[in-house]
């Protein structure tokens, strides 16, 4: 007995992610805030949180404080202090239900270092997907400088 089979519609190719467009604002208010969301993943809870951008002086002065650095450690600290300046909420939890204190540096130093790593991201507008991005940063222009004799 022969079995009647449906055709079936062609698969269609996968497309790649893109990234989405986001309208940008180019002049910032003393006020003015960005909202993002984290999504859940994978073993961690979806993540609120609002901050104020960066502006060209308050982005100049992140990265002498951060060329100044001499150790990872130091570029790491030098991030979670401007995190803790720019974060005007968030909705991360500790263990025992409080809300992490986004102003306390020493609270931020117990964070998981991937979501860290999102929020920093978010609050420098960096296209670095990890802390390090300002350690790259920082070992680019001293290689530059160097390659132009100027250190």
């Amino acid at each position: 007995m022969d079995k009647e089979t449906e055709a079936t519609e062609p698969q269609k190719e996968e497309q790649e992610a893109v990234e989405p467009v986001v309208k940008r604002d180019l002049y910032f208010d003393e006020d003015y805030t960005v909202t993002r969301e984290i999504p859940a993943m994978k073993g961690y809870p979806a993540l609120t949180f609002t901050f104020k951008p960066l502006n060209v002086i308050q982005a100049a002065k992140f990265t002498d404080a951060v060329m100044a650095t001499k150790t990872m450690e130091q570029t790491v600290e030098a991030t979670l202090a401007l995190v803790s300046k720019h974060m005007v909420k968030w909705d991360l939890a500790k263990p025992d239900g409080s809300v992490v204190d986004h102003k306390n540096v020493k609270e931020l130093r117990r964070m998981d270092y991937t979501i860290m790593d999102i929020i920093a991201k978010n609050v420098r507008d960096d296209a670095e997907d990890t802390m390090d991005g300002a350690q790259k940063a920082k070992d680019a222009v001293k290689n530059l400088l160097s390659a132009q004799g100027l250190i």
